[in-house]
């Protein structure tokens, strides 16, 4: 006997013998529900059993709920009685009548009868190779029973023999499909095959210990047929029937709305979230919304795009399509609008960090940088600053074209530190970097990285550059004495008050070897004005856009309300800002100094310079200060072939009589 429990008064108890018959010698008697109860007429619909999983050891049946039942009444047996029930025939040899036998089940020969509460029972340690009975009878909390159920029979079967369910199809989109099935006792794992051609020759197997699975990976619109195998320790189950799905077809898919950032005067990034399957995009620029429909996709593989050489302040409207292997083409998004910059136009992010300075400085929102930058007609600046700059916090780049990152910030700041949100890695567009300070392992840089920031010498006030860089755009409008020009008329400490501080440097760096343009008078560190170009492995950190870093202490910038800083320092700041936003800093796009004229400006192919004076030389630099070509000429005009120049924006350096002037070219 297997035991007998006690329920609410009603016995549930299971005996078992040598054999399936209570005479053979040895066996058992097989016990009987006993109740006190009468046959209940509220809710007695008779429960529908059905066989849910079968194994070597086991049968699981599960029913119809009765809602009036408190429990039901399981019984299990392996043997049957029958009875006769109608004629079907009549043996004359033996003058017999043959009667169709009708199996029945008799509580006395059951191997169990449980109660339970759920609509599923588990018959657990049966024997393989034997055949099960089942009948399901609800009974209310009074002990009263319902109909019972038909009788259902399954057979026990060795995991080898054993034919498990089809899985069960779930979700399906255009490149895969969910299945899940019912466990087996005896799985060790479960492996699904599954095919899309008649003879099986695609055919792929997952294995996994798991009950579900999504395999992907699926071309869209194909029919695919699934089978399960129930894999145990020494065995596997045959294969289940197949069933089948079909995938989305791959035009049903749509793409959401792609948005627009770091808009300019001549650019947008456009990016788009990615689509399943997608090996490439399509995108679709036209300006106007009925031109869109036969506009030439741009094919990107990507998830985004930069459009450039477009025209300042105009509207362009834009969609985008997904692409799968086989060419296929999901819809097309629904059309985003974005309006280029005015010409010249630059959106500025200042981010500066909340502190409270000295009585007699500026606030920290409301410094002189930043006064004189919103001044600026082609700078739209907006200022963000910062309660918290701790490693968690946040910041969204997309709607600015160049950022200022302002030395309020703590050298220590978590929002600076590698992988974080103004990360040097992190930075996506060109930035003006005013922390030397962060130059420091474990700071901006990485943990293993050499460097350290720190204080320039005592009282220093003026920057050193040296004659090759002073022609660097950079310094434009700049008036240099010898070598070194006045930023500061007095140091500070860091809330602006009196103190000891104007210029900081970092010294130790890596990787920034080439690219100092300015550092405190007498001295020589790594970084104090430096123009750093995009892809420079910066100690452990590879930049994704080019920064300019400045080394000036903010509480120098506030002190005395902004008097304290120099109109060369002024100029340097919008100039670098300029610069990072691709405009040529004020006054260098003029000829009219040099009575001279520049056209065609922008050009295809030649420049041409007219009015020169005698003895002329003319110098074509890159926007990053860089020498590309010098040419002298003694006569009035002088013509350069930018042919074979990449697009974008050139210096001409013209030099005579002692005067020079910059002018901004730009090769479409």
């Amino acid at each position: 006997m297997y035991g007998g429990v006690v329920n609410g008064g009603y016995l549930s108890v299971t005996a078992r013998n040598g054999g399936n018959d209570t005479k053979k010698p040895g066996g058992a008697a097989r016990m009987q529900l006993k109740t006190t109860g009468t046959t209940f007429v509220a809710g007695e619909g008779k429960p529908t059993v059905s066989v849910a999983s079968v194994t070597s050891k086991a049968l699981t049946i599960n029913w119809t709920e009765n809602m009036e039942a408190n429990r039901y009444v399981v019984r299990v047996a392996d043997t049957l009685h029958y009875m006769n029930g109608d004629s079907i025939g009549y043996n004359h040899i033996d003058s017999v009548t043959i009667y169709e036998q009708i199996p029945y089940m008799v509580d006395s020969v059951c191997l169990r009868i449980d109660t339970v509460a759920a609509t599923t029972y588990k018959a657990s340690n049966l024997e393989t190779g034997v055949a099960y009975h089942f009948k399901v009878q609800a009974m209310d909390a009074k002990g009263n029973l319902g109909v019972i159920s038909d009788m259902v029979s399954d057979t026990t079967v060795s995991l080898s023999q054993h034919k498990p369910s089809p899985p069960t199809v779930g979700a399906v989109t255009v490149s895969s499909v969910s299945l899940s099935w019912a466990a087996n006792e005896e799985a060790v794992n479960y492996t699904v095959s599954y095919w899309t051609k008649a003879d099986t020759s695609d055919l792929a197997l997952f294995t996994t210990t798991g009950l579900e699975c999504t395999l992907g990976g699926i071309l869209a619109d194909s029919k695919v047929y699934f089978t399960l195998k129930v894999n145990g320790s020494d065995t596997a189950s045959m294969a289940s029937d197949a069933v089948t799905a079909t995938t989305l077809s791959y035009s049903s898919l749509t793409m959401a709305k792609p948005t627009t950032s770091n808009v300019t005067d001549h650019s947008m990034k456009v990016s788009w979230e990615a689509v399943e399957a997608a090996v490439s995009y399509n995108l679709y620029v036209a300006n106007a919304p009925s031109l869109l429909a036969s506009a030439t996709p741009i094919s990107v593989t990507e998830l985004y795009t930069v459009l450039d050489q477009l025209k300042a302040n105009y509207g362009y409207y834009m969609q985008v399509a997904a692409v799968n292997a086989v060419g296929a083409m999901s819809q097309r998004s629904s059309v985003v609008s974005k309006r280029t910059n005015a010409a010249g136009v630059i959106n500025v992010g200042y981010i500066t960090f909340k502190k409270a300075m000295d009585a007699s400085a500026d606030s920290v929102e409301n410094d002189p940088i930043y006064r004189m930058l919103s001044a600026e007609a082609n700078l739209n600046v907006t200022l963000n600053v910062l309660a918290d700059a701790g490693a968690a916090i946040s910041f969204d780049q997309s709607p600015y074209n160049v950022l200022v990152i302002q030395e309020s910030m703590s050298g220590s700041a978590g929002i600076l530190t590698p992988g974080k949100a103004l990360g040097l890695s992190n930075l996506t567009i060109p930035t003006l970097y005013n922390k030397t300070y962060a130059f420091k392992a474990k700071r901006a840089l990485a943990s293993d990285a050499a460097g350290s920031g720190a204080e320039a010498t005592t009282y220093v006030l003026s920057l050193s550059v040296a004659p090759a860089n002073q022609t660097n755009p950079l310094f434009a409008g700049l008036t240099f004495d010898g070598d070194s020009v006045v930023v500061f008329t007095e140091t500070a400490n860091d809330l602006g008050a009196v103190g000891t501080k104007a210029l900081n440097i970092a010294t130790g760096v890596t990787g920034v070897e080439g690219t100092l343009l300015a550092y405190p008078t007498g001295m020589t560190p790594a970084i104090c004005v430096n123009d750093i170009p995009a892809g420079t492995n910066l100690g452990g950190q590879t930049l994704n856009a080019r920064i300019i870093t400045f080394g000036m202490n903010f509480g120098a910038l506030c002190r005395l309300s902004g008097a304290n800083i120099t109109p060369a320092n002024y100029t340097l700041w919008k100039n670098a800002v300029n610069i990072l936003g691709g405009n040529i800093p004020v006054g260098l796009d003029k000829a009219a100094t040099l009575g001279m004229s520049v056209y065609p400006n922008p050009t295809s192919d030649y420049i041409n310079l007219r009015g020169l004076s005698d003895k002329t030389t003319v110098k074509l630099y890159s926007l990053t200060g860089q020498l590309i070509s010098t040419q002298r000429t003694e006569g009035e005009s002088l013509s350069l072939n930018l042919t074979s120049f990449d697009a974008g924006i050139y210096l001409l350096q013209v030099e005579s009589a002692g005067s020079k002037q910059t002018i901004k070219v730009i090769k479409r």
